[in-house]
């Protein structure tokens, strides 16, 4: 941790309907000596989510709900514990996932002057023991921007599933560049790790596996529908303009322009 030496990270859950599998996670998070803050955004379940919060809150001051009118989406609700968190390193934790102990401590320990720093996510079927896990030398030490979005697209050899991964990342970095998720309820991950790498962001993948998901979250989506694509499109390629205004390196921004028209076309 070469800019800071303040290990303390504010763990953000977005959640809906998520009673069955929320304290899971909330327990994790706690387990982590670095946790400061756990905020729950109860994106307006219609179960016990925001009583069961409130519960682990009264047990724990680290755990705090904010409660949402509406259903609006994990991009919105994501926000929401943005705009009120006060720990240097932010850490995203979906209300269905979990974390590995001392996941944190690992992440921290290789941070150096990385803004986002990520392990691999593991998948785990129904009942089955954590799997051994082998590091994929494609994905480990500094990502570029070239590197994720060809990655991604499937234009490097096969897909890298960069998007998918859930790495801690520094508050500073994203308060300095006015970041917050994109209004989208689908790959709002992939298009906020985007934009950083676009906007400078050091990105850094260790060789480690600490954070969980259960099978039943273990199939995604490989097609992105056209009106999300157009959304990725528009803020990424507004993210790539700042960087060109910003950057006397115009040969960076080429590279990284090229990248993300090759990705947009499939790989071609």
């Amino acid at each position: 941790m070469a800019r800071t030496e303040d290990p303390r990270i504010a763990v953000v859950i977005a959640a809906y309907n998520a009673a069955l599998t929320l304290e899971r996670a909330v327990r994790s998070a706690l387990a982590q000596p670095e946790t400061s803050e756990i905020i729950v955004v109860d994106d307006a379940s219609t179960d016990v989510t925001a009583a069961l919060t409130e519960s682990l809150a009264k047990a724990d001051p680290r755990v705090r709900l904010i409660r949402q009118s509406r259903n609006a989406g994990p991009a919105h609700a994501r926000n929401a514990a943005l705009n009120v968190a006060t720990a240097p390193w932010i850490a995203i934790l979906d209300a269905d996932d979990y974390l590995a102990p001392g996941r944190f401590a690992a992440l921290l320990t290789n941070a150096g002057d990385a803004d986002f720093i990520a392990d691999t996510l593991i998948r785990i079927p129904d009942g089955a023991p954590t799997p051994a896990f082998t590091p994929d030398p494609r994905v480990l030490g500094p990502i570029s921007f070239e590197h994720f979005v060809l990655g991604n697209m499937g234009a490097l050899k096969g897909p890298l599933d960069l998007g998918f991964v859930k790495p801690i990342f520094r508050r500073a970095f994203v308060e300095q560049h006015g970041m917050r998720y994109a209004d989208m309820r689908l790959g709002e991950d992939y298009e906020f790790y985007a934009r950083a790498l676009a906007l400078g962001a050091r990105f850094l993948m260790i060789g480690a596996a600490g954070y969980f998901r259960p099978s039943a979250k273990a199939h995604f989506r490989r097609t992105i529908p056209n009106a999300t694509f157009r959304r990725f499109a528009i803020a990424i390629a507004a993210s790539l303009r700042s960087a060109r205004s910003a950057s006397p390196n115009g040969a960076r921004w080429i590279s990284m322009r090229r990248a993300w028209i090759v990705a947009c076309n499939g790989g071609a």
